[in-house]
């Protein structure tokens, strides 16, 4: 039996799918990607001024005499660490995936940075002695359909079959 799980993260959002590619789907053709679950990063869907006190504070403010400072208030380390946040629960979950799934080969798409800071935790995936295919592309915003096509056309995962003239005729 050939079972994938799909992985569509970026930093702010994580989608997961899964196939078992030896359904032969119904009438109207398959088999077909199956979304299990949406994770977003709730650092990233606030905006700034929500997460800190001041857009930049210190900056642009004089001192008695003095020139004009700017000063790190370490917002990138900040970041840097919730995206890393996110990315470990991502792989954790992705790995809980493939176990309760029993799958043999892992698709991840990803925007190249992302795809670095999910490597930081790959040996949490290695642990499940799976096959893993990687696509550095964001295809996060893409309709289930898309996504599917998409990486159909990468021959990462089979392409639906084409629907049986009976479920054509029938509709």
């Amino acid at each position: 039996m050939r079972y994938y799980c799909v992985l569509i993260a970026d930093r702010g959002r994580a989608r997961f799918f899964t196939m078992d590619a030896t359904e032969s789907g119904d009438a109207s053709g398959g088999p077909d990607l199956v979304e299990q679950a949406d994770l977003t990063n709730p650092e990233k869907r606030l905006p700034q001024t929500d997460l800190f006190a001041e857009n930049k504070p210190g900056a642009g403010r004089e001192t008695q005499g003095g020139p004009v400072h700017g000063y790190d208030d370490h917002r990138d380390g900040y970041e840097a660490e919730t995206d890393r946040k996110f990315a470990r629960e991502v792989v954790e979950r992705t790995a809980k995936m493939v176990s309760e799934r029993k799958c043999s080969t892992v698709v991840i798409a990803s925007p190249s940075q992302m795809l670095g800071l999910l490597r930081e935790y790959e040996e949490i995936l290695a642990r499940s002695n799976v096959n893993i295919e990687v696509l550095p592309k964001n295809i996060t915003k893409l309709s289930l359909k898309e996504i599917h096509e998409h990486l159909a056309k990468e021959n990462l995962i089979p392409p639906r079959r084409k629907p049986s003239f009976q479920a054509v005729k029938n509709a």
